[in-house]
């Protein structure tokens, strides 16, 4: 996610993987619509990086706690409207492998926290990034 490499990403999902925002309540099934939900991830929002807060996993699954930064640069699939301004926000994702690949991803982060920050243009950080 962090070089912007949609195939690096999609190598990561067996080709029946799913992947859920919750956040937003959409769920993408096959690599398809996982390539068309990432590329339009990266389209409208720059300068992604994200950093790894703490992770758990064996050959089942792994959970891990994130901090995305970027740069709101177009109306994506919240809905919130663009502004440009820079977001920072605090979310896990769980993944359920197969064969060494993405079979179920499932994304938790706080659209609330995404909303102030654009409508109030502070990315103020807690302890582990924003909430």
């Amino acid at each position: 996610m962090n070089r912007h490499d949609v195939e690096g990403v999609l190598n990561f999902f067996s080709e029946d993987a799913a992947y859920e925002d919750v956040a937003i309540g959409v769920v993408r099934r096959g690599r398809s619509q996982i390539e068309e939900f990432v590329t339009y991830f990266f389209h409208c929002y720059h300068n992604v990086t994200y950093t790894p807060r703490s992770a758990v996993g064996d050959r089942q699954g792994v959970a891990w706690e994130w901090t995305l930064e970027a740069n709101y640069a177009r109306t994506s699939h919240t809905g919130v409207p663009a502004t440009g301004q820079k977001i920072c926000i605090r979310g896990a994702s769980f993944m359920r492998l197969h064969d060494g690949r993405v079979l179920w991803n499932t994304d938790y982060w706080n659209i609330g926290t995404m909303r102030s920050q654009i409508e109030g243009g502070s990315t103020a950080a807690g302890p582990h990034g924003a909430d």
